[in-house]
């Protein structure tokens, strides 16, 4: 796989441990002083979005997996059968 998001722990205090990527592209956007945004594009087209930082610009840092987005091939399938 591509792109592996590994997690610790379970329910609320489960949390991102770490990322593994092969064969990507990858953005890290500063987004403020306390917070960070990171993209993910695999080899095939799969996306990935992160965010992560502190609430109040102190203490305890989060690391959130946002969401995922198939490759724009699929996307575009999918609107393509949506709308025939």
């Amino acid at each position: 796989m591509p792109v592996e998001v590994r997690y610790r722990g379970r329910g609320k205090a489960r949390c991102i441990d770490e990322i593994v990527a092969q064969y990507c592209s990858f953005q890290v956007e500063q987004l403020d002083d306390a917070s960070w945004y990171l993209g993910v594009e695999d080899c095939n087209g799969d996306y990935y979005q992160f965010w992560f930082g502190t609430e109040s610009g102190r203490g305890k840092v989060a690391f959130t997996h946002q969401e995922a987005t198939p490759a724009r091939a699929a996307l575009k399938e999918a609107v393509n059968a949506a709308n025939p």
